[in-house]
């Protein structure tokens, strides 16, 4: 059975690579009375900025994300019979229930805190996080950044905007993506990604991983470093499970990459 949806769009994602070489993303059209999540495959749809176009999709099925864990999600799919055009119902943003917690917002880049892990600090008072993008605009000091549906905590002392797959940014106005092929994620990266670490455990991964690089030599040899610890009685002290956890993948990725 075939499904339409129309609604102002009020997410939009950034754009995921699949392992057979296919690229997607996500919208989400709210209708004034309820949410719906569309799965966009890149290779039919242009990946254009939809954020707050009232739009209408035709022809969309259901899909399962997840079957298989304990946090599946019901979607609907673009398919080949699937069209997008305009709608002919306006829906105006003041009469969009929001659903959720996220939050935007607008800022200039006034500092770049860490440049490998992707943190940066808008208006001199908020830290953004981007280290959960696979890929983001190139962002530079003097930037106007535009941040959609990012979740908050603190870091520093100050407020801090996590960025995840759901949310979007945008760049002086533009959502132009980074070449996903060359860009190379950062160990942080791939530790936070490939272990899943939530949202809310990033900033305090974070801290951890910067305790690590300045207790330790990158490149030195993890046998040895691991020995030191468990020799020293303040190095056990500093260095938590999860921190030797951290520190253990750190030195294997950089000796993989330095051999």
């Amino acid at each position: 059975m075939s499904i339409n949806v129309e609604g102002v769009v009020i997410s939009q994602s950034t754009v995921f690579m699949l392992t057979k070489g296919e690229s997607i993303f996500f919208l989400k059209l709210n209708d004034g009375r309820s949410e719906s999540t569309i799965l966009m495959p890149l290779k039919k749809i242009n990946y254009s900025c939809f954020l707050d176009q009232n739009i209408k999709i035709t022809n969309l099925k259901e899909a399962t994300l997840f079957k298989s864990s304990t946090s599946s999600q019901q979607v609907l799919q673009f398919t080949k019979q699937s069209a997008i055009q305009e709608s002919s119902t306006q829906i105006s943003q003041s009469n969009v229930r929001d659903c959720s917690s996220l939050i935007s917002f607008k800022g200039i880049v006034t500092g770049i805190h860490d440049t490998e892990k992707k943190i940066y600090v808008l208006d001199k008072k908020v830290y953004l996080f981007l280290c959960l993008l696979p890929n983001h605009p190139e962002i530079h000091l003097g930037d106007n950044v535009s941040i959609r549906n990012a979740h908050i905590t603190s870091f520093l002392n100050k407020k801090c905007l996590v960025v995840c797959g759901a949310s979007s940014c945008r760049v002086n106005g533009a959502l132009a993506l980074s070449n996903q092929e060359e860009t190379n994620s950062s160990i942080f990266s791939n530790l936070v990604l490939q272990n899943s670490y939530s949202w809310g455990e990033l900033v305090v991964i974070y801290e951890n991983f910067k305790r690590i690089e300045i207790l330790t030599d990158k490149r030195s040899d993890c046998k040895e470093i691991l020995k030191l610890v468990s020799e020293n009685k303040q190095g056990r002290d500093i260095l938590s499970e999860k921190e030797l956890f951290c520190f253990n993948l750190l030195t294997i990725q950089n000796r993989y990459i330095s051999s």
